[in-house]
């Protein structure tokens, strides 16, 4: 991995959640997208967040120069931790779900979305804006 840990401050960063724990690496469509946001926004930090358990271990040799892009492992139950979606998230319904890594997906989305970030990115939704306050 490039980097193990997030910008202290998460103001103006774009993040892109990969909810695969069994993928050993990063799609083109994903390293297109991660390239692209971190080169259009060079002052804004792009954060990868993948779950502890993830397969992928590196990103590939032409992205870790971007000094702007951060892997981030992350344990996604505790980021579920104190949000309203934190009920449904440890009741098992979405992991035994038909559909389980959509579903953590788009609560995870909306998860960081609720913690008020600037601007959020994947591969599904090309760009949003927010204006967040506490």
């Amino acid at each position: 991995m490039k980097r193990t840990s997030a910008p202290s401050v998460l103001i103006q960063v774009i993040f892109f959640l990969e909810t695969s724990a069994v993928k050993r690496e990063f799609s083109g469509a994903a390293l297109c997208a991660m390239e692209s946001a971190a080169s259009a926004n060079p002052d804004r930090a792009v954060l990868v967040l993948l779950p502890a358990s993830a397969a992928i271990q590196q990103v590939p040799s032409h992205l870790r120069h971007i000094s702007n892009l951060y892997v981030v492992r992350t344990d996604f139950s505790k980021l579920a931790d104190g949000m309203p979606v934190q009920g449904l998230w440890h009741s098992g319904r979405v992991h035994g779900s038909k559909f389980p890594l959509v579903n953590m997906s788009d609560i995870l989305r909306l998860v960081v979305l609720f913690r008020c970030v600037s601007q959020c990115a994947d591969r599904l939704v090309k760009v949003s804006w927010l204006c967040c306050s506490d």
